[in-house]
């Protein structure tokens, strides 16, 4: 059985002739004769390439303080350090681009939704430990270097 042929369904304007549609290639704004011959179509705005925002100076004092506890717990749990050798680098509200969280691991998925959540640095015997979290309660440590969040709420 061959495949069913294509059937035009014919426009038309004004006074019945039938109406071509009109010819567009990709990115170009379809445009349509008006009544008086011109051709009309939309301007689309361009949007702003996005600008990459670096880091600044370290915030403290944001994230949640339970959370905090926990992160610090598992530093000293990995490291082996005691508790009063940590110090918080970075404690700061943020947002993340997805559930990844600016961390993601290869292989996995991650939700593409903006994250509320709280990026947490600790240094513990000059070595810098990179923490990422939700704002339910989530945390794990980035190794190997993440991104840092597109636009930091504080």
């Amino acid at each position: 059985m061959g495949e069913p042929a294509e059937e035009a369904v014919p426009s038309t304007m004004g006074g019945g002739e039938e109406a071509e549609p009109p010819e567009t290639t990709v990115g170009e704004v379809p445009t349509t004769a008006a009544p008086d011959g011109e051709e009309v179509g939309e301007e689309v705005e361009k949007l702003p390439e996005p600008v990459p925002v670096e880091p600044g100076e370290p915030v403290t004092g944001e994230a949640d303080g339970d959370l905090v506890t926990s992160i610090i717990a598992d530093a000293v749990a990995r490291t082996g350090a005691v508790e009063g050798d940590v110090t918080v680098i970075r404690s700061e509200s943020v947002i993340w681009n997805d559930g990844s969280l600016g961390c993601p691991l290869p292989g996995e998925s991650y939700t593409m939704a903006l994250v509320n959540g709280y990026w947490v640095v600790l240094e513990i015997g000059g070595v810098e430990y990179d923490y990422r979290g939700n704002d339910r309660g989530y945390f794990r440590l980035c190794e190997g270097g993440g991104a840092a969040p597109s636009n930091p709420t504080g």
